[in-house]
């Protein structure tokens, strides 16, 4: 065909889709009918359109976050991706200079994965957000009221538990990075730790030593009648500064 080994294992184990330049080789190679390409065009653009919304790293921790019945997360830099409304998850992606197409594929995958969080059986989950989080404006005022009044809701719900971990000079055990654990009977305990890539592992070493620090940085966070007080009270400020 013309193309080396290498970049032709790589399509064929998935860990890549295959170029214009490769699709239609292999193509001509295997002689497809039209019936056969137009159903295989079919499908390259799911798989490309798969591999722009759900990146190959983020991958495992989204496998594992499908399957937890219990979700640790402590949100030091971002809001948590399972508490972003759409428009909140759009304006991230289009600041770090995503296409506003790109951007939307990748916000509306972010809000599919939310629910967990619902109907019978819905996954439980705690999350410590650090305070500058609220304040820190992602899109315009608009966004930002929406997104206060999505925490408040949020922390109506049975199985949701939401805190606010206080601003602070003072260095704690947390400000190193965030991370997500994820519990379940049908997965060994999963820790995401949120970096430039996202780096997953379920060695039970590393996830034990995460559930230790989330309990430490827990004890930092306002109890949830006081975390809602702070969230209401983010949510006024957003709304006065709305047009």
């Amino acid at each position: 065909m013309g193309f080396a080994r290498e970049t032709i294992a790589k399509v064929e184990s998935g860990e890549r889709t295959p170029s214009d330049d490769v699709y239609a080789a292999w193509l001509q190679a295997c002689r497809c009918s039209a019936e056969l390409r137009a159903n295989l065009d079919d499908q390259l653009e799911l798989a490309r359109n798969y591999e722009v919304t759900i990146p190959r790293f983020a991958e495992p921790w989204l496998s594992a976050e499908a399957m937890a019945d219990f979700i640790r997360v402590w949100a030091l830099d971002v809001m948590p991706g399972l508490l972003q409304t759409y428009d909140y998850a759009f304006a991230m992606f289009v600041t770090v200079g995503l296409d506003a197409d790109t951007a939307a594929k990748k916000a509306a995958a972010r809000v599919k994965r939310q629910s967990i969080l619902e109907g019978a059986g819905a996954t439980r989950g705690t999350f410590l957000i650090f305070e500058p989080i609220l304040n820190r404006r992602v899109g315009t005022p608009e966004v930002m009221t929406e997104e206060m009044a999505r925490l408040m809701k949020m922390m109506d719900r049975t199985n949701v538990v939401i805190q606010v971990v206080g601003d602070t000079e003072d260095y704690f055990c947390g400000f190193e990075a965030g991370f997500e654990i994820a519990t379940g009977r049908e997965i060994p305990d999963t820790l995401n730790m949120i970096t430039f890539e996202d780096q997953t592992t379920s060695e039970s070493a590393l996830a034990e030593s995460a559930s230790g620090m989330f309990e430490r940085i827990r004890g930092y966070a306002r109890p949830v009648d006081e975390s809602r007080a702070i969230i209401q009270e983010a949510l006024k400020r957003w709304q006065s500064r709305q047009q």
